[in-house]
């Protein structure tokens, strides 16, 4: 399974990470794939930026996915991203709530909680859809058997617009389009999709979990810049201290455990530094928008840890030499991988 390329343009914001870490589910295949729009013609930015309340403009896209991002400079961290692909939701539901769960089918747009609680299973233009809201709100559409159409907010919309009904409304505005549009059936890997990675760094995360095999991946600074999705505060925060993207590297892993339990680890590193420093100006680039709310400082498992609410998802912080570890778990989970960390 390959990651998505939000995930991959996104490596950077590790709080994402651990609230969405898991890859994409999309099925693979080394046939060519068919022609598909560009998917920034499914959505105007006018439209989403009605739909949030705030001003977007297009800032990439192809032909399987387009984002779209408030002003950071202004302080506005907000980014919707569209992508095309392949999979089903029974899968993504499988991959982001755990092994087991299960959502009811719901005959119009109410929500049917889930027991994971995780998902909400949707009925959009008569189309079925999956809301993940605590994944920095993921929507999941199904327009045809074996096809995808996905949008993920980053960020929070104006206030008083209800998330879910701004992009269940979005989602509704795009299968109108979808369906006269040819979708893929297949997703190969473009064979300049290949990461450098950072094997030194990789190699630094767990191999197991609770007895489950982590999956892991690391991006090199290349791979991240190729990938699109680099702040410009976050090069040149960098740079004010004599740093660049050569310096930067990133790696990721999750564990799903059979009890539905779901573990996730980033590390971030800036080499040569002292991420102890760093935090306090990098995070907030990182995070997007994602405040980390009711910071704590604790031990866990010896190590000083700083604990936060970041889109309703405990996450811990790390920094240690020149990486940031970031950690999404629950004990026996979060000491056992605290322990593996050096």
């Amino acid at each position: 399974m390959r990651p998505s390329p939000r995930l991959t343009s996104m490596l950077l914001g590790a709080a994402l990470l651990v609230a969405a870490g898991a890859p994409s589910v999309a099925a693979q295949s080394p046939s060519a794939s068919p022609t598909v729009p560009q998917v920034c013609e499914v959505l105007s930015a006018d439209e989403v930026s009605a739909a949030l309340g705030v001003t977007v403009t297009v800032t990439s896209g192809g032909s399987t996915d387009c984002e779209l991002d408030a002003d950071y400079a202004a302080g506005n961290y907000v980014s919707l991203t569209t992508h095309l692909d392949t999979g089903d939701l029974d899968t993504i539901r499988t991959v982001m709530c755990g092994f087991g769960s299960s959502v009811s089918a719901s005959p119009s747009t109410a929500a049917v909680a889930s027991t994971a609680p995780c998902g909400i299973d949707l009925q959009i233009s008569g189309v079925p859809a999956l809301y993940l809201p605590e994944m920095g709100a993921l929507l999941y559409v199904a327009p045809t058997a074996g096809s995808l159409f996905n949008l993920q907010l980053i960020g929070e919309p104006a206030d008083g617009v209800d998330k879910q009904a701004a992009m269940t409304n979005l989602a509704e505005l795009a299968l109108g389009r979808l369906a006269s549009m040819p979708l893929p059936t297949t997703q190969p890997v473009p064979s300049q999709q290949a990461l450098e990675g950072d094997a030194e760094l990789e190699a630094m995360l767990p191999t197991q979990i609770g007895g489950v095999d982590v999956t892991t991946q690391s991006m090199s600074g290349k791979d991240l810049t190729t990938g699109g999705g680099v702040p410009a505060e976050f090069t040149a925060a960098i740079a004010a201290i004599g740093k660049t993207m050569d310096d930067v590297s990133a790696a990721t892993g999750y564990a799903l455990g059979e009890s539905g339990t779901y573990s996730a680890i980033t590390a971030f590193r800036v080499r040569g530094t002292d991420m102890s420093s760093l935090q306090a100006t990098l995070l907030p680039i990182l995070l997007k928008g994602q405040g980390a709310e009711a910071e704590t400082t604790l031990q866990v498992a010896g190590k000083n840890v700083t604990a936060a609410n970041v889109a309703g998802n405990m996450t811990y912080f790390y920094p240690h030499g020149d990486i940031l570890w970031v950690v999404a778990a629950t004990d026996p989970a979060l000491t056992e991988i605290f322990q593996k960390l050096p």
